[in-house]
């Protein structure tokens, strides 16, 4: 009987384990994810950048770059924020490892919420406000794509 327990023990032992190095991989596939967010981002910025530098000039050119890789960073802040979670909630569940993705997580946030502010030009709450100058081009543009 006593056997019988240990080796339950042992199989479970062997499936939490197996289970951990499962979301160390996919905290790892996230890891990559955000690489290949900031390369194939970077990639779509400079094409943009040029395509509107043909059409408009430099000035835009620079604008749309800017608004894009924005959203690239804010993305890929994201997507790092998702692996932090994965590899500190499953691997290290010690009162450090949280007080250091605590950390990491107000950093990253005043990091996204930054680059927010810096592409809308407002803090995100008032961007959707009615009468606010974002919502009204918002709603011009749905106008416009019912009636053309």
């Amino acid at each position: 009987m006593v056997g019988l327990m240990a080796v339950d023990l042992m199989s479970m032992e062997l499936e939490v384990n197996g289970s951990l190095q499962a979301v160390a991989r996919f905290a790892e596939f996230f890891d990559v994810l955000c690489v290949a967010v900031i390369l194939g981002g970077t990639a779509i910025t400079v094409g943009r950048a040029i395509y509107v530098g043909r059409i408009a000039g430099g000035k835009a050119s620079y604008l749309v770059a800017r608004r894009t890789f924005g959203k690239v960073l804010l993305l890929a802040l994201e997507v790092l924020i998702a692996a932090d979670l994965m590899r500190t909630v499953s691997l290290s569940l010690t009162i450090s490892s949280v007080l250091a993705l605590g950390l990491l997580v107000i950093v990253r946030t005043i990091l996204s919420f930054s680059i927010q502010i810096e592409l809308e030009g407002d803090l995100p709450w008032r961007v959707g406000r009615p009468g606010h100058p974002a919502a009204i081009k918002t709603r011009h543009q749905r106008d416009d794509t019912k009636h053309g």
